[in-house]
């Protein structure tokens, strides 16, 4: 199922149009008896974000099934995106679904975010079709550690900053974290190199059938 359309507010990193998709698998599943069913999110269509104010958004996902959900920039010319220009100065956390606000240049018009939803079973599990074929579905295993480093900005207020601030005021105690993925190799007396990791595809690229995808559009200002 799909639906897009033209002639989106003008934004800053070149999204035109808005699209809609998702895509539905059929089969029964092992663990509920019953077909996957989309996962949700929720999130106001605009915010405003104060220019000196870093800051994170959770974005409220919710899986009916208990599924695992994961976030992540639309990545497909087209199909998840628009021109799959990301904005500058943010930090997606797929895994907990978390939009980390850094900085960027004051600017008055809005950032336009396309994003894909994805849902992965808990345990793998067994889909089963009317014509008696089956197909399978792994859990996501995370393939890389996640580090947290911190930065201090000075205290911020509510309302946007149009200059740069002075930093000549004390440390907020509050520091701001942005995540990152790195990857940390097991200390031993010689290095071997190490067998590639299994990849692990999402419902969007199974075939013949794949489940549940959500493609969403946000502004931030």
């Amino acid at each position: 199922m799909r639906a897009s359309s033209c002639c989106w507010i003008r934004t800053r990193n070149g999204v035109s149009g808005w699209r809609f998709r998702t895509q539905v698998d059929l089969g029964s599943r092992s663990d509920t008896g019953k077909p996957n069913r989309s996962p949700d999110i929720a999130i106001l269509p605009f915010l405003r974000v104060p220019q000196n104010c870093p800051r994170t958004y959770k974005l409220m996902s919710f899986d009916p099934d208990g599924d695992t959900v994961r976030c992540r920039y639309g990545n497909i010319r087209n199909i998840e995106c628009s021109g799959c220009n990301q904005p500058s100065g943010f930090v997606l956390d797929q895994g907990s679904c978390s939009l980390h606000y850094r900085n960027a240049i004051a600017n008055p018009s809005v950032f336009g975010f396309e994003l894909v939803v994805e849902d992965f079973p808990q345990r793998p599990i067994s889909l089963s079709y009317t014509d008696g074929t089956q197909s399978y579905k792994a859990p996501l295993i995370p393939m890389r550690h996640k580090r947290a480093y911190y930065h201090t900005y000075p205290p911020t207020t509510s309302t946007p900053i149009t200059t740069p601030a002075l930093n000549t005021m004390a440390p907020t105690t509050t520091p701001w974290g942005w995540w990152y993925h790195h990857t940390i190799p097991a200390t031993t007396t010689r290095q071997t190199p190490a067998p590639p990791l299994p990849t692990y595809r999402p419902w969007l690229h199974t075939t013949p059938t794949t489940t549940d995808n959500r493609h969403l559009q946000r502004c931030c200002v």
